[in-house]
């Protein structure tokens, strides 16, 4: 891959990627924004993100997997926030209740169903977006965004400290309200998730295994 491609992150929600967003919006566009349209210099594309970007090989990808049981619950607990709902956990994830992620096909595998939607492998197929992780540029896991972050801060010469944004128990200040924390996940409802989201665990196994450290990828 050409190192002066555009870089594109595929933003799956709720992996911690809005920390990424908000801290290069700040520093690069002068603005907090928690996708990035486009970033250009000189009237060529540096850096773009969002949500339903769509897969493109001439373009250096980032995109992070989160441990599905975690990313459920980080997405109930967001999705409460914004609507105000009050309902448990175990209702809201065994129900095809309204919701940011539930709205086709139910909660199950739904990070790979996201993935699937900006990856496009071909036939649609579990192992063809498990392929497609090998030919991404950056690969990352939320559980290890505080040692990689800072080497792509460097690489993109932008200050390496920045703000965890989007998290559980804080004040979001995009949406401008607290994201309470409404569930601890027990270790029965974990084994429940992994048994009954084997897709999304086995992709997110998958990544843990190809990801390099940013800092090894990226020379510091």
């Amino acid at each position: 891959m050409d190192n002066t491609s555009p870089i594109w992150f595929l933003h799956v929600i709720k992996t911690g990627g809005s920390t990424i967003c908000a801290h290069l919006s700040r520093h690069m566009l002068g603005y907090y924004d928690i996708d990035i349209p486009e970033l250009s210099t000189g009237g060529k594309e540096i850096f773009r993100s969002g949500h339903a970007l769509v897969w493109r090989p001439d373009r250096r990808v980032i995109t992070i997997v989160r441990d599905p049981a975690d990313w459920l619950v980080s997405v109930y607990n967001h999705d409460m926030a914004r609507s105000g709902q009050r309902i448990s956990f175990a209702t809201w994830y065994d129900r095809s209740a309204p919701n940011s992620v539930n709205t086709v096909g139910g909660l199950r595998d739904r990070m790979v169903k996201w993935a699937s939607y900006m990856f496009r492998p071909p036939g649609g197929g579990l192992q063809g977006l498990i392929d497609m992780l090998s030919e991404c540029w950056l690969v990352g896991v939320t559980e290890r965004l505080n040692d990689d972050l800072p080497a792509l801060c460097r690489y993109l010469n932008v200050p390496t400290r920045y703000r965890n944004e989007r998290v559980t128990g804080e004040f979001d200040r995009f949406d401008g309200r607290e994201i309470e924390r409404r569930y601890e996940l027990t270790a029965e409802m974990r084994t429940k998730i992994y048994r009954e989201n084997a897709s999304d665990m086995e992709f997110y196994m998958h990544a843990r295994r190809v990801a390099k450290p940013w800092a090894e990828v990226l020379g510091g």
